[in-house]
């Protein structure tokens, strides 16, 4: 087989591959896990039946995929890449990239639900290998996402922008929870509140609350 026909067959692979994963999505969003069948995916996407299986060996493999597909949506595969603190603009920036990330996941809601319903699964008493694999993926990007807040509102701290009675690591839990919960709310019934509004208010509670008095 030629250099070029190698690249093309991978090509066609990845096209293949990726338009599983988004038919797996919508899959998940009607049904959840348990009753998603990899022949149901294949036909959701427009394949045969016996194609998700080729690719991606079982339902487990298929699964991790749809994660790792939010996790390479999510910058720097946590839910905010921060730069370094800048004097001035630091928690102003803040906002910026958590709105950004919100305002995403509005445009794009079934990365929330999908995401909300594999975390469903990873949590489960006992789970499966599936659901372990799930839950390590999961457990460590919202530990890198603590940690880089944490980072981020140290530096803040270090300038004397961020009060320094400020935990930096419970403020960074306090931040990600908030936005947690607001995101299953708002997946569950996204006609009862507007996400970014409520959002944009949650973090002028917040942002008040970190910033060092005049």
């Amino acid at each position: 087989m030629s250099q070029k026909q190698r690249r093309t067959q991978t090509g066609r692979r990845a096209v293949s591959e990726q338009r599983i994963i988004d038919a797996a999505m919508h899959v998940i969003g009607r049904k959840g896990t348990d009753r998603l069948t990899l022949s149901e995916v294949g036909t959701e996407a427009g394949y045969s039946r016996g194609l998700p299986a080729h690719l991606f060996g079982n339902k487990e493999g298929l699964l991790l995929r749809v994660l790792d597909r939010y996790l390479s949506y999510v910058p720097g595969r946590t839910h905010f890449a921060l730069p370094d603190w800048e004097p001035g603009r630091g928690l102003e920036r803040l906002r910026v990239i958590i709105q950004g990330w919100i305002g995403t996941g509005v445009r794009h809601p079934e990365y929330f639900r999908t995401y909300l319903i594999l975390s469903g699964e990873a949590a489960r008493e006992g789970p499966t290998g599936m659901g372990v694999a799930l839950r390590a993926q999961i457990c460590a990007m919202n530990h890198r996402t603590r940690t880089e807040l944490a980072r981020y509102l140290r530096q803040g701290r270090k300038h004397g922008e961020i009060a320094a009675s400020v935990d930096p690591q419970h403020a960074a839990l306090l931040i990600m929870s908030t936005l947690s919960g607001l995101l299953a709310f708002w997946v569950l019934d996204p006609q009862a509140f507007s996400l970014r509004r409520a959002a944009s208010r949650c973090l002028d509670d917040l942002l008040a609350r970190l910033r060092r008095s005049a």
